[in-house]
């Protein structure tokens, strides 16, 4: 089973549940999507949306997309794209407007020196963000349709912002919300699909931080090796 983009989430802590006032252990379970993806494997087209935030659209560059941590530069209201929640384009497009209005011509700055420029203007991507684009496309490849339609918001109370998250459903689906149970249900590890997500709640050394990874491919298990100590059956992978 594999794991794919391990990027810390820069969610609100200010409903984190089991862990937050007491000395419990990270609590850390595997959760479905309430989507019935049924997968092995994601989707080329969900693997294609995971490459381009490896690979990020600019010119003749290549560089992958840093991982948003700093919550304190989080404001509402601010682009996608510098709150740790861009896609692909809005993070070339932001960086390309900053560039200009700093008049740095970003042709100038190899790979190295572009991501750094990324880091210093804290341009970035959570993980939970990048779950729920993997998640939309899967979605829409499965014909269910676009994430926003399905995923609730339960911790959306008063009107003004259950209206802002159908506005920025990005924005708002930190990792609390993925693992609500309006959203996900736990999950046997031997149950495990692709699309599926390990859900981390109260993590780090003041248990404050949520995580959320997503399983892009399932494999088989290798076989046990022989009496004889050789094993003759080698992954496929």
């Amino acid at each position: 089973m594999n794991l794919d983009l391990s990027i810390d989430d820069g969610a609100d802590t200010d409903r984190h549940c089991q862990n937050a006032g007491d000395d419990q252990k990270t609590l850390s379970k595997h959760h479905v999507l309430l989507l019935n993806m049924n997968s092995t494997v994601l989707s080329p087209s969900t693997q294609a949306v995971i490459e381009n935030y490896l690979h990020l659209p600019f010119p003749e560059r290549d560089i992958s997309c840093p991982e948003f941590v700093n919550r304190r530069q989080r404001v509402r209201g601010s682009l996608r794209a510098l709150v740790g929640k861009g896609s692909p384009d809005d993070i070339v497009e932001e960086t390309a407007i900053i560039a200009l209005k700093e008049k740095i011509d970003l042709k100038s700055l190899d790979n190295e020196k572009l991501k750094q420029f990324l880091v210093d203007h804290h341009i970035g991507l959570d993980c939970s963000a990048l779950v729920y684009y993997a998640l939309d496309a899967e979605s829409q490849e499965k014909k269910i349709g676009p994430l926003k339609k399905q995923l609730k918001f339960p911790y959306a109370k008063t009107w003004l912002r259950k209206l802002i998250t159908l506005l920025r459903p990005v924005e708002n689906a930190d990792v609390q919300t993925f693992a609500h149970e309006k959203n996900s249900v736990e999950v046997r590890l031997n149950d495990v699909q692709a699309g599926d997500m390990i859900i981390m709640l109260g993590t780090g050394p003041t248990h404050d931080r949520d995580h959320v990874l997503l399983i892009h491919e399932v494999r088989p298990p290798l076989a046990p090796p022989s009496k004889g100590g050789d094993n003759n059956l080698a992954s496929p992978y």
